[in-house]
């Protein structure tokens, strides 16, 4: 009896993964049909219609071009998924149910490196200008400086004459 079970509790964890691959799949796609394809489906009707200086303001808004990166951006994780799916079927490869919602959970595991890549080439060269810099700095001559002539004890080492200070800077003087 107790095989019996540890059987069907492991047959129940099977189809329990399984299940939740299927369901993460069809959110990741279900949020990029509702979030972006209407607009740009939007888009695309309504383009022929407008004219040259209207269809250049709707394409030049800050607006448009951020939804426009975030399309592309959206858009990555699916065509790297097809590429993928194709190029293995087109290498003889079979694709079973259980490899395509395997690789869909590793691609979407994957999607967050990927989007985080372009920050990390540009932090890589930041880095590689500041480092740039620090050598500079550290290489450079050193520079004898003058020292400081000594202060009298009799005079003041700051003054200031007819100063006006003020907490509120919307005061005329």
């Amino acid at each position: 009896m107790r095989k019996l079970t540890k059987e069907a509790l492991q047959w129940t964890d099977k189809r329990v993964g399984l299940m939740n691959e299927i369901l993460a799949a069809m959110d990741t796609v279900n949020m990029i049909v509702e979030e972006e394809i209407p607009y740009f489906v939007w888009l695309l009707t309504m383009l022929p219609q407008l004219k040259t200086a209207q269809w250049l303001a709707i394409i030049l808004h800050p607006s448009a071009n951020i939804r426009f990166n975030s399309f592309i951006l959206n858009s990555i994780p699916v065509v790297v998924t097809v590429t993928s799916f194709g190029l293995f079927t087109l290498l003889g490869g079979n694709l079973t149910p259980a490899r395509a919602f395997t690789s869909l959970s590793l691609f979407t595991v994957l999607r967050f490196p990927l989007n985080m890549l372009p920050n990390l080439l540009s932090q890589v060269v930041n880095a590689e200008v500041s480092l740039q810099r620090l050598e500079e700095l550290f290489l450079a001559e050193e520079r004898v400086l003058q020292p400081n002539p000594p202060l009298e004890p009799r005079l003041s080492a700051i003054s200031i004459k007819d100063g006006y200070f003020s907490w509120d800077s919307k005061v005329n003087f």
